[in-house]
């Protein structure tokens, strides 16, 4: 299940990769590198969240589609199969004549947790002398594999469902060299060898849950290269024009002046010319016409 977790967590990083390496960073100007690197880092959290957020989803309904299905796992971890006889006596020999099979939902944690109602129940696995047997239950009677626990695995679940007892898993055994020794004493001899060493606690995140490792996309340290140079090559200006008036300059100033005074001479004509228009026909009197006859 680890393995394929592993390799689900790496198509799904490709993928997001390869849409994310279509994508084009627009600017309506030239960045500066500092606001360059800095929307970079941005675009480089939002593409981690983002993948990890769709990663997330995507367990989360195939869990979901499980259990509210009642789906069924190979290895019956969350359900125990019902055989229910006809009991008769014959020449005083007790015999079952098998009539149906039916199944019931397994209990965990001490029979408080039932595999119908939560995904999530679980208990520590381990090694068990075990041995194949039945009990009597009021529907028939049930086939299972009873035995008493030889040595716990810490950190190892089993459950209703594979996926949710792995995420639910820390391995602290398989960090601790004793224990894991003498796990590997007791899978020696089975069909199934097991050589491990113990594992090197190299992530921040270890010895965390299977969970946190998932919901990280397994995945200690993000580095995102980006080239500002590379940037600026492609997306600088073709020109670039600029105008700098330099002041208190000599012609500068003199330009200045005529302009100003030139400006108020103008404004004074402006101003000026009704006024001196209304004068004038105030100044103008009529002359007195005498007429002789």
């Amino acid at each position: 299940m680890i393995q394929s977790l592993c390799s689900l967590v790496s198509v799904t990083i490709d993928d997001q990769l390869i849409e994310f390496d279509t994508s084009t960073l627009f600017s309506e100007t030239i960045l500066s590198e500092q606001t360059f690197n800095a929307t970079v880092e941005a675009l480089q959290d939002q593409f981690t969240q983002t993948t990890a957020k769709s990663f997330q989803i995507s367990l989360n309904s195939l869990s979901n589609i499980a259990q509210d299905n009642q789906i069924t796992n190979r290895l019956e971890t969350d359900t125990h199969l019902a055989y229910i006889y006809y009991e008769f006596f014959y020449d005083n020999f007790v015999y079952y004549e098998p009539l149906s099979v039916s199944s019931g939902s397994r209990t965990y944690d001490n029979h408080t947790c039932l595999c119908s109602k939560s995904p999530y129940c679980k208990t520590m696995t381990g090694i068990y002398d075990a041995y194949a047997g039945q009990y009597p239950a009021p529907f028939g009677v049930i086939n299972s594999i009873q035995g008493n626990l030889i040595f716990p695995v810490p950190g190892v679940n089993v459950g209703c469902t594979v996926l949710q007892a792995v995420l639910q898993s820390d391995l602290q055994c398989f960090y601790n060299r004793s224990c894991l020794s003498q796990l590997n004493s007791y899978l020696n001899d089975s069909p199934y060898p097991f050589y491990a060493k113990p594992l090197q606690v190299t992530s921040s995140l270890s010895p965390a849950t299977i969970g946190s490792l998932v919901n990280s996309l397994m995945v200690d340290n993000w580095t995102l290269t980006a080239s500002y140079s590379s940037y600026f090559d492609t997306c600088h200006p073709s020109q670039c024009k600029y105008v700098y008036v330099e002041k208190f300059h000599i012609i500068y100033t003199i330009t200045t002046t005529v302009g100003f005074i030139g400006g108020i001479v103008t404004i004074l004509m402006i101003l000026m010319l009704p006024v001196v228009t209304f004068i004038r026909k105030r100044s103008v009197k009529p002359q007195s016409l005498t007429t002789i006859g």
